[in-house]
């Protein structure tokens, strides 16, 4: 039963955790990860990074990213993932208003036995 898909533990940092520096969004991701959300459900912009040093991705106040690496790659293909142990790191966004209310949250999709 490999081909199940499998939600992990949701990872959510509170607006109080989130600064001008990088910081972790719960633990590092144990499997290889399929499909992943980040919601961003402050009132702050949040820019995303996969290494902690640099800006990956920009997440506007009150919205939400959806990577789905495998829509139709075909079981052929199927190997586009994000890989174990990669941690999620978030800070405000420099420009904007720090975020003063709300959470950020990380949701994963792993295959069982991954």
């Amino acid at each position: 039963m490999s081909d199940v898909a499998t939600v992990d533990t949701l990872r959510v940092l509170n607006f109080s955790g989130i600064s001008a520096t990088y910081a972790e969004v719960g633990t590092a991701f144990a499997h290889l990860t399929r499909i992943l959300c980040f919601t961003n459900n402050t009132n702050g912009d949040i820019i995303v990074s996969f290494d902690g040093i640099t800006d990956n991705v920009i997440m506007p106040a009150t919205s939400f990213k959806l990577f789905d690496l495998n829509t139709n790659r075909g079981e052929t293909n199927a190997s586009w993932t994000f890989p174990a142990g990669t941690q999620i790191y978030v800070k405000e966004e420099s420009i904007a208003a720090k975020p003063t209310s709300g959470d950020f949250y990380v949701e994963c999709i792993y295959q069982r036995g991954e």
